[in-house]
């Protein structure tokens, strides 16, 4: 039973599955790793997390940039 799971997925802010994951899970998850389970779906999720912090900053620069200029 993988409600549980998707139940989670739903309330969380950011949610990923691994590869491998049930369909029920991958189409609850916001992101879907390439990697399997045990296979480094966690590392490859830590480095989209990083990825999207880096973007966030990037853009938060912009903006401050942005507004600076007027």
């Amino acid at each position: 039973n993988d409600a549980p799971d998707v139940d989670c997925l739903n309330l969380a802010g950011l949610s990923a599955v691994p590869r491998d994951a049930p369909v029920v899970a991958i189409n609850a998850a916001k992101y879907s790793c390439h990697s399997a389970a045990g296979l480094g779906a966690v590392r490859e999720f830590s480095e989209h997390i990083l990825l999207l912090k880096k973007k966030t900053k990037s853009q938060m620069e912009q903006d401050r940039i942005y507004r600076n200029t007027f």
